[in-house]
């Protein structure tokens, strides 16, 4: 009986998958384990060199390596009689995503630390749990604050930001930790944190987004080449692309430099309850960390307004979570709601200050003393330093106790930076 190539074809598929369904039975392997598939048809249906497939399985065999971890398995002799495919699907078992215990192989893994952390000199400490030494985290402190808030940042960045809010008649004032530096140190941040923390009502911050431009001044960028480059870098970026609601771009066309090209502010709406808001330099997106954090008070000026309904509508989940909370609750390790209130009480009014040479506004003075009582007890007499390079959060670092609690008391934090050459320095930028 002749038989044609097509049914000699299927014949043979047929059979290879009869046999590769039997192995996979006998070796108990998973069925969605595309990894093992993969392993088993490739060499069959690429290659049926005897060569290439020995070297595939022996490559399975040595050492496998991932990311974080490296697993080095111990080969072991070849014994009589086994099949080459035995081992390909052992091999396979062994490079599961999920690495169990497996008696017949020996696993040694290796953690590697993140990047940023196996550069830090203190990471050391943590691993640990042993505190460094005050004088050591503030010198180092002191050196990432100089070099992050020089006079580019103050007399450039923050000022311009804060003369775009300003023109436009956008309500804000400082808060949080900014409003803690400003009361202790006169500095829009303390010497041991990276960041300016602003507030402003809700319909304010949607205001930011609807306001038109001003010829020779201000100008929407969003849709240009400059502006979704930018919203490529940061609102589609890997952590933020879930909550970006939106992105606007300002061209600041007063600020033109050599090369023609204006500077631009964006401002990153995040459904997490704040703003990023960046100046970038020849309107390139560039990278690090946000000119200013722009938190959103749960409230409007107006409620009635159009901008206030759009609020409402683009930070619901973090609204509602706010609106939820039990009096002297916090909203997860964030906020309580009260605190906002005392911030953007109806009946004070803000007023004008000069920080580091920079105009901007903050609450009344007892305002301002009730506010920093409610969310940083004790503040006029410890303090509690937390690098954002030691911790990932305040939150983290708050949780700490004991020994290895990074608090000091106000005295104690003042003496030791001025006998640091850089922390002497960025005290001084506050007299």
């Amino acid at each position: 009986m002749m038989y044609t190539i097509k049914q000699l074809l299927r014949c043979f598929f047929i059979v290879s998958i009869v046999i590769n369904i039997y192995f996979l039975h006998q070796f108990k392997i998973k069925w969605n384990d595309r990894r093992t598939w993969l392993k088993i048809f490739q060499p069959m249906y690429v290659t049926s060199s005897r060569n290439m497939l020995k070297k595939r399985v022996n490559n399975a065999i040595d050492t496998y390596s991932t990311h974080n971890v490296s697993i080095i398995v111990k080969k072991k002799k070849k014994k009589q009689g086994e099949s080459p495919w035995k081992k390909l699907l052992d091999s396979s078992q062994r490079s599961q995503s999920k690495l169990g215990y497996n008696k017949e192989h020996k696993y040694k893994y290796k953690n590697t630390p993140k990047q940023k952390y196996s550069s830090l000199p203190w990471f050391k400490h943590l691993k640990k749990n042993k505190k460094p030494s005050l004088k050591y985290v503030l010198m180092k402190a002191c050196t990432r604050w100089l070099t992050r808030f020089n006079n580019i940042f103050h007399h450039v960045k923050l000022s311009k930001t804060f003369a775009f809010m300003k023109y436009h008649k956008i309500h804000y004032t400082l808060s949080d930790g900014s409003l803690l530096a400003f009361k202790r140190f006169n500095l829009f941040s303390s010497p041991w944190d990276d960041d300016v923390d602003t507030t402003a009502p809700l319909d304010e911050v949607e205001r930011i987004y609807t306001v038109k431009d001003v010829p020779g001044k201000y100008k929407d960028i969003t849709k240009t080449s400059f502006g979704q480059a930018i919203h490529r870098r940061f609102c589609r970026s890997r952590g933020h692309i879930k909550v970006c609601i939106k992105v606007r771009v300002i061209s600041l066309l007063e600020e033109t430099n050599s090369g023609g090209t204006p500077d631009c502010i964006s401002f990153e709406a995040l459904r997490w309850g704040f703003l990023h808001v960046r100046y970038h330099i020849e309107c390139k997106p560039g990278g690090g960390l946000p000119t200013l954090d722009l938190f959103i008070h749960y409230k409007c000026m107006n409620n009635e307004s159009k901008n206030c309904r759009q609020g409402r509508n683009d930070f619901y989940g973090y609204l509602n979570d706010l609106k939820n909370v039990r009096p002297g609750r916090r909203v997860g390790v964030g906020f309580r709601p009260e605190w906002f209130d005392i911030l953007m009480d109806p009946n004070y009014a803000f007023q004008k200050v000069v920080v580091s040479g920079v105009e901007t506004y903050v609450p009344q003075e007892g305002q301002i003393v009730k506010y920093l009582n409610g969310i940083y007890p004790g503040w006029d007499k410890r303090a509690l330093i937390c690098p954002h390079n030691l911790f990932w959060s305040f939150a983290q670092c708050n949780t700490k106790t004991g020994k290895s609690r990074m608090e000091y008391s106000i005295k104690e934090a003042t003496r030791v930076m001025e006998d640091i050459n850089d922390c002497k320095t960025v005290l001084d930028m506050g007299k």
